[in-house]
């Protein structure tokens, strides 16, 4: 009879392996050139440390609604699942059986993904897609390496970036110059109040208040006008005129994101991992404005 009972066990153990295997659902908002990248990427490291993992991917445009893909979600039962793209991480924000992993959200508060300090609200956790300022300050001291003094304009939408970026300079031995602005009617005064003062650098962090066409047009004029390097977080900017941009390397992301997930396949809470900055960075330079800031 017990004999009887293992023999029944084990088929059932091996009709119903698909249990115990490890699921894992990759999810992007939109279908582009950078997500597909992201993904591909994830998917081939997570292959190269799970070969035996069942990795479903989906993009959000391919669905009829969003009940229908919540509906394969459910079904699928993943252990984990990664969110590219505000809306793919909302889905998954409202999945609350699954831990995720997320990227490609400008404003993870705004999503409701972290609280005000910047800790995960939900079991969650992501991979910031500016790089953090240490990486680009450090970037930019290759280049520039008589760089003493950076310059930039805030606002309370970027005041950690900007707390960020003080401890990076005490790191690296920089002086800070700051202004603080309220709205974006305030950027070119400031500016022009900022760059009164001896400045090598102005670092463009990433900010509404900042980042909107005039001002980002202004910003760039104003420090060619000036001889001033610009520091920025992204490659389309140096089309605009700026000196330097430390950017993500989205392959790297993709890998990064994969790492993060097989932590919490072996049991580390996503809640309980704080935000990432990005390991993996690119550099671009506009070489007109390398030189002519060099003399």
């Amino acid at each position: 009879m017990i004999r009887f009972i293992s023999i029944l066990s084990m088929f059932f153990l091996i009709g119903n392996m698909n249990v115990f295997a490890t699921r894992i659902i990759l999810i992007s908002s939109e279908k582009n050139k950078t997500y597909e990248s992201i993904m591909d990427n994830c998917f081939t490291h997570l292959k190269e440390k799970i070969p035996s993992a069942e990795i479903k991917r989906c993009e959000m445009n391919d669905y009829q609604s969003i009940h229908s893909l919540r509906k394969e979600i459910l079904d699928f039962y993943p252990n984990v699942n990664f969110a590219i793209g505000k809306p793919a991480a909302e889905l998954c924000s409202s999945l609350t059986l699954f831990p995720f992993v997320y990227t490609m959200v400008l404003n993870p508060r705004a999503a409701g993904l972290v609280d005000m300090n910047g800790k995960n609200k939900i079991n969650a956790t992501g991979i910031n897609i500016i790089p953090s300022p240490l990486s680009q300050f450090e970037e930019l001291k290759k280049y520039f390496p008589k760089t003493k003094m950076i310059g930039t304009l805030y606002s309370n939408n970027s005041l950690q970036i900007f707390s960020k970026g003080k401890e990076a300079c005490e790191t690296l031995h920089l002086g800070l110059e700051s202004m603080m602005v309220n709205n974006s009617d305030e950027v070119t005064k400031q500016f022009r109040n900022l760059t009164r003062k001896p400045i090598d650098v102005f670092w463009l962090i990433f900010d509404m208040n900042l980042v909107n066409k005039f001002n980002l047009e202004y910003l760039i004029q104003g420090c060619q006008i000036r001889q001033i390097n610009l520091l920025t977080f992204n490659p389309n900017h140096i089309k605009m005129g700026a000196t330097i941009a430390v950017y993500l390397d989205y392959e790297g992301l993709g890998k990064q994101a994969s790492e993060i997930m097989i932590r919490i396949l072996n049991g580390d809470s996503a809640s309980s991992i704080p935000t990432s900055e990005s390991k993996y960075t690119r550099t671009s330079c506009n070489e007109n404005m390398f030189h002519a800031a060099k003399k």
